[in-house]
């Protein structure tokens, strides 16, 4: 009989229960090749991790991660300054990404205490601040190359091309 269930079970559903088993795997041994499995607590630190193509270590977000809209797909551990432990423990992370301003401190403290390693990041809406973020979270999570690629992008389209170490002569004039 129990055969003739798992027969009838969706696509769906056994992929549900290969998700739940990879889920405990990787809680279990730290995740694939050693890889966190990581939480993010706000939106500019998921929209980093998307950027640096590491979304796949994503186990869940904050409500304020809503880009890119496959974020949305992920399980969300409610707001930022809000936080829940039995949220956040019940995805099986091994790295909670926080900025500034999350919270509450209890909760944070009952998280560490659990084994997850939580790194904190500015929160500040400056360059320099985005820079530092990408900075850390690809040093976080493998990818240091391709944080500095990034900040080299972000200061072309933000700052505009670095100048020239020389000048260009101007052969005609009119």
């Amino acid at each position: 009989m129990a055969d003739d269930h798992l027969e009838t079970r969706t696509d769906v559903e056994r992929e549900n229960d290969f998700r739940a088993l990879d889920g405990h795997c990787a809680f279990v041994h730290g995740g694939a090749e050693g890889l966190p499995r990581v939480v993010s607590t706000a939106g500019a630190i998921t929209e980093a991790v998307y950027a640096l193509g590491s979304q796949d270590r994503l186990v869940a977000l904050d409500t304020s991660s809503v880009y890119p809209a496959e974020a949305l797909e992920l399980p969300q551990v409610g707001y930022a300054r809000q936080l829940a432990a039995e949220g956040i423990l019940s995805v099986h992370p091994t790295l909670l990404l926080i900025t500034d301003d999350a919270g509450p401190p209890n909760v944070l403290a009952q998280v560490e205490k659990a084994g997850v390693r939580i790194v904190r990041l500015t929160n500040g809406h400056t360059p320099d601040a985005a820079e530092q973020r990408i900075r850390v979270i690809g040093e976080e999570l493998g990818k240091p190359t391709e944080a500095k690629a990034l900040i080299a992008g972000m200061h072309v389209e933000v700052i505009g091309p670095a100048p020239l170490p020389f000048e260009i002569p101007v052969l005609h004039q009119t």
